[in-house]
């Protein structure tokens, strides 16, 4: 049987997340292999911890390892929501003793067998990943994603990636700091996979704003028999409506102990998700498949009106109030200096 190592990086606000990445990849995997998963933490309660093991099975092994130990935090730094669990896919080859390790991000799911990753040939490469989604929006960005990767464990140790970016981290602001930096360390050694390895939504997302995008060979390159859906940067399942992957989300969320707390994730603020969610390609996508009508598109063009309507009442009140509080500030430096 053939052993499949794969890390997670999580904490406890995502830990629903990375539940249903596992049980995305326990519902594809094949009897004949043995998976084993790690998540690396340092912040994750017992209860959360509890939850993510319990999925253990006969060719599955799930266990969380608190890597404190490890991680110098004094040299690293937490931006918006790129939090220290960003880095923890440096310190794999430290930790696990493998040839090879898969590195997932939380917000993915596996519809097929991840064991097709594992078995890639990357040669000597430290690390074999897909290129960012704003790629292929802006060729000029050649930047590869992070979010998933296959680790060589030896080139990666004798390369001194870990060490090259966390110098890099220290010396710089990065918008990204985990890929920004692994970006730069193996700019000339990175195996570029096949991009069916990290279909990241977001290039659905954001192609309404570049016409390129829809071209059919952009399409097809990136979507043709995906095997990771990587639901990066805005576009969760849970505070958003678009991708036709969304339901394979839920399908595998069903399977785990978070599926009521994610679902009421969802419900929390609908018009927020609907801010977030381009409403003109989810009815066009649902035509194209022939799975709704006329009145479903109306539907969800009223739904659409509606937040747009509560949205500039919303802006306008908002104007109101700023522009109020600027008139009491202008009248109260005034009568300061008629004071004077």
């Amino acid at each position: 049987m053939e052993k499949i190592p794969i890390v997670f990086s999580t904490n406890d606000k995502f830990a629903d997340l990375c539940s249903v990445a596992i049980s995305s990849i326990i519902q594809n995997g094949n009897i004949n292999n043995l998976y084993d998963i790690y998540i690396f933490y340092t912040r994750l309660s017992n209860e959360n911890i509890k939850r993510l093991e319990q999925n253990t099975k006969q060719n599955i092994s799930i266990k969380c390892i608190n890597i404190s130990e490890f991680i110098d935090f004094k040299n690293l730094y937490e931006i918006e929501n790129y939090t220290y669990e960003i880095y923890y896919r440096y310190y794999i080859p430290l930790i696990l003793k493998y040839e090879k390790v898969i590195y997932l991000d939380s917000d993915i799911i596996v519809v097929d067998d991840i064991a097709k990753l594992y078995n890639e040939d990357i040669g000597d490469a430290p690390i074999g990943v897909v290129r960012d989604f704003t790629h292929y929006i802006d060729h000029s960005n050649f930047d590869f994603n992070s979010g998933i990767m296959l680790i060589n464990t030896k080139k990666f140790e004798e390369l001194k990636i870990r060490d090259k970016c966390i110098e890099l981290i220290k010396k710089n602001n990065f918008r990204f700091p985990d890929q920004n930096a692994l970006n730069i360390a193996c700019k000339d050694n990175a195996y570029l996979l096949d991009p069916k390895y990290n279909y990241q939504v977001s290039l659905a997302y954001y192609h309404r704003f570049k016409k390129e995008i829809r071209k059919n060979k952009f399409k097809q390159k990136f979507e043709e028999e995906p095997i990771i859906i990587h639901f990066s940067y805005v576009t969760k399942p849970t505070n958003n409506i678009y991708s036709k992957y969304n339901k394979d989300f839920w399908k595998y969320a069903k399977y785990t102990p978070y599926y009521n707390q994610l679902v009421d994730k969802f419900l929390a603020d609908p018009y927020k998700v609907l801010r977030e969610s381009p409403i003109e390609d989810i009815y066009i996508d649902m035509a194209e498949e022939g799975k709704v009508g006329l009145r479903k598109i109306f539907e969800t063009l009223l739904y659409q009106l509606k937040y747009w309507i509560l949205y500039k009442i919303r802006r306008k009140d908002k104007c109101k109030n700023e522009k109020d509080k600027r008139i009491t500030k202008k009248n109260s430096t005034s009568d300061l200096s008629k004071n004077k």
